[in-house]
């Protein structure tokens, strides 16, 4: 049985295949944004979305401050206009306006100075470029997952973009079939019965190494639980079963920032 870390999105891990499509459904919704584009995918993992991309772009980067993700990442996707690099998104190592398109998702909630990330992406994005942002809708008070530093909800968004970037469009991830809205639903309850017994709490209070350990152990533990009760919901579920839209915004999954910089 392999292990998977709670840090970041796996296309083998199958028992967490929900969350897997849910972001490359995000990235699906990028390519309409690439068309012959120069294109950064900053905060890359494991480079699948990269990958889907550059099917449409003029050339996609793919960074992560990881050498392992991006040595698996050239390994395993490979294209003539795709290249990998090990590089953080809080110093990038580009000149200034050098990307048309900056896309970066599900990455703030991992960077502890997000002020200096968003400035670094506002830097090497072309004048009149396009930049995407993708968010987890904030749902409890603090952070759950010791890898985030801080979650962020609509309001929280909105001013946040507004003070950096122009013409931001925001848009909601939603579960929309009957196997993801179940799959979701039964995930949520369980996390709230942890939350409300404190668990989590009492994990913020223990040093970061340890309490990345403990989570881990509790994502494994989570993870094959929720396999055995939604096992035929979780092996079903595909880019089909999430909807991007901009309605009802406020019960979103995720957010994803549309933006210019003018």
């Amino acid at each position: 049985m392999k292990f998977y870390s709670g840090e970041r999105d796996y296309p083998e891990d199958k028992k967490t295949n929900p969350r897997f499509q849910r972001e490359l459904s995000a990235y699906l919704f990028c390519v309409n944004y690439v068309e012959n584009k120069f294109v950064l995918d900053a905060g890359c993992g494991e480079g699948f979305g990269s990958f889907h991309l550059a099917q449409k772009s003029k050339k996609v980067i793919g960074i992560d401050n990881s050498r392992k993700t991006i040595e698996k990442a050239k390994q395993t996707y490979r294209k003539d206009n795709l290249e990998f690099m090990m590089m953080d998104v809080t110093h990038m190592e580009f000149p200034d306006e050098y990307f048309d398109v900056v896309i970066s998702l599900a990455v703030i909630e991992h960077i502890e100075d997000y002020e200096t990330y968003l400035k670094e992406i506002k830097r090497v994005l072309k004048k009149e470029g396009t930049g995407i942002i993708s968010f987890l809708n904030k749902l409890y008070k603090f952070p759950l997952e010791p890898y985030h530093y801080r979650e962020f909800n609509l309001v929280e968004i909105n001013e946040l973009m507004e003070r950096y970037f122009s013409d931001i469009e925001i848009f909601g991830i939603f579960g929309t079939s009957k196997n993801s809205i179940s799959y979701r639903k039964k995930r949520l309850k369980i996390i709230d019965l942890v939350y409300k017994s404190g668990f989590f709490k009492l994990l913020r209070l223990t040093p970061r190494k340890l309490s990345i350990i403990i989570y881990e152990i509790l994502h494994f533990l989570f993870r094959e639980f929720l396999f055995l009760l939604k096992s035929r919901e979780i092996m079903k579920i595909s880019t089909e079963d999430f909807l991007i839209s901009k309605e009802n915004l406020e019960n979103a999954i995720n957010y994803i920032a549309v933006f210019r910089k003018l």
